[in-house]
This record gives C-alpha cells, structure tokens and sequence, in this order.
C-alpha cells in the first residue's frame, strides 16, 4: 500500500502544469520572450513569461512565473503593447541564484 502511495505522488510530483522553474533554466543562454501574461495564482498577482530557447522553433517554447519584483514593472498596458508586437522583443537570460534571488539579464 505503501509503494502504491509514493508511486502516485512520485507521478504527481512529475506532472508538469506547463509552467516551469526559472532554476530549470540553462544559465547563460539566451531565450525569446514571445508574450507576458499575468495571472492570479494562490500567491496572489504574477507573470508568466513565454520563452523560446534562442534559435529553436515557436513550438519548443516554456513558461516561466517570474519574480515578484517584476509585477510592478511589467503594467496590463507594457504586457498588451509587448505582445501585440508594438514594442521591441526582448531575450531573457537567466544568470542562476545570486544572493537566493534569480538574476535574471533582458536584452
């Protein structure tokens, strides 16, 4: 009963949402951003940013839930003129941990 268990938590815990960990990130390398979205998750009001690892076709693209820090700078109104395209595309590249926070560098 036991195994039964922790096999259906192992098999839950490797289930995928869709939305995965800034950690799950390769550092380093550059990714596309393709959209923004903001959503209400339990933890109250976040970002999910749509990426495209550089060089790779749309269909291979990951979302990510940013930091908290950035819900203040990204507005509803940033979000809908980034992904209608009015302002310029930006590359996210993720920096790995710094001080227990993730760097993250856009270009």
């Amino acid at each position: 009963m036991i195994n039964s268990l922790s096999s259906q938590l192992n098999a839950a815990n490797n289930q995928n949402n869709g939305i995965c960990r800034l950690s799950d990130l390769r550092i380093g390398v550059p990714y596309e951003v393709v959209s923004f979205q903001r959503l209400q998750s339990r933890f109250g009001d976040t970002i999910v940013a749509s990426l495209i690892p550089f060089g790779c076709l749309q269909e291979a693209s990951i979302r990510v839930f940013l930091p908290k820090r950035f819900n203040d700078v990204l507005t509803e109104d940033e979000i809908q003129k980034y992904n209608n395209k009015v302002i310029r595309s930006v590359n996210l590249i993720y920096r790995g941990l710094v001080n227990r926070q993730h760097d993250l560098q856009f270009m």
